[in-house]
């Protein structure tokens, strides 16, 4: 049962961000390397497994902090919304690297490292954002970067669009077409999801404008 405190500790708030948005970057990170150099596939993926493990337990301490205050920094519903959605990326970053092994894929696909290059900067920029959550006059320091992520999205869904019409008018094997098309998907997936943090975050700084 959780302690409730009347006072916010303000600085645990933002600081605990700031390392799950670490955490976000290193992992997308270490799945970017795993897709450029498509080897020693079990210590990446291993990798990848420690640094979700690291963002599970950074999530489940801003939860606890948001469950045992009274009063928090940011309205509870942007922290748990930010907290859930920032964790879910990690989350499926770690799924989709595993889905290599479980589909044993032998060759990496191009279009694959590409989108992981779009994911890795889409997450350099929210780390940027989450940065600055505790600056809430920071409108037109952090307009610039959401049309950033605007920008980015389209890119990620004009490689997936190009790389699922390839598969499906070239690929012969209904297998590789299975596959394919859930790795491509759940990467496009996570992209979109950097969006939708990064819309999260335009809110809250709206508020406080």
């Amino acid at each position: 049962m959780f302690k409730l405190k009347l006072m916010p500790e303000d600085k645990k708030f933002f600081v605990l961000f700031n390392e799950l948005s670490q955490v976000l970057v290193n992992i997308v990170q270490a799945f970017h390397d795993f897709l450029s150099n498509y080897s020693n596939r079990q210590e990446h993926i291993n990798k990848i497994h420690e640094l979700e493990q690291k963002g599970n337990k950074i999530a489940s301490e801003l939860l606890k902090e948001l469950f045992s205050n009274f009063v928090t920094p940011l309205d509870r519903e942007d922290i748990y919304s930010l907290t859930k959605l920032l964790n879910s990326i990690i989350d499926h970053v770690n799924g989709v690297a595993r889905r290599f092994d479980i589909y044993n894929v032998d060759e990496m696909l191009e279009p694959a490292v590409r989108m992981s290059d779009i994911l890795l900067s889409c997450v350099e920029e929210l780390k940027f954002l989450i940065n600055r959550l505790n600056d809430m006059g920071a409108l037109e320091k952090i307009t610039p970067t959401i049309d950033k992520l605007d920008r980015l999205e389209e890119k990620g869904d004009d490689i997936y669009r190009s790389a699922m019409k390839d598969l499906f008018q070239n690929e012969t094997r209904p297998l590789e077409v299975i596959k394919w098309k859930d790795i491509y998907e759940r990467i496009e997936n996570n992209i979109d999801k950097c969006s939708d943090v990064g819309n999260i975050i335009l809110g809250i700084i709206l508020k406080y404008a």
